[in-house]
């Protein structure tokens, strides 16, 4: 799947328009990629973990000429799947009809009775 396939479904799902649909992919991606570059990472219950992993330089050598080359110092981006996910993959999970990803609530929420305001005009 690539992001116009990802687009169309969130389009078909959400029933909104593409440029929503398109906001709303790029808005997620934004916030996890500057997150990352803030060095910090992204946990989606149930989903994964995004992170940064980082890496010292380090000496290697060039096969073809056995020349000694430094490998300068970098910083990877990790995924680590949740739990829910790898079940779901693996196919310890039954993939229901549906969303898949869904943390399950501690409490249920009843929102409280509003009160309708009195009108105060003074005639």
């Amino acid at each position: 799947m690539n992001k116009m396939m990802m687009v169309e479904r969130l389009q078909e799902r959400l029933s909104i328009c593409h440029a929503d649909a398109l906001l709303i992919l790029d808005t997620f991606l934004d916030e996890v990629a500057r997150e990352l570059v803030r060095g910090g990472k992204v946990s989606i219950t149930g989903f994964g973990t995004f992170e940064t992993k980082d890496h010292a330089a380090t000496k290697a050598r060039n096969p073809q000429t056995g020349e000694g080359v430094l490998v300068p110092a970098r910083r990877n981006v990790r995924f680590r799947p949740g739990e829910n996910l790898k079940a779901l993959v693996n196919g310890d999970k039954a993939l229901p009809k549906g969303i898949a990803i869904r943390k399950t609530p501690k409490y249920t929420y009843t929102p409280r009775p509003t009160v309708p305001k009195q009108s105060t005009s003074t005639d």
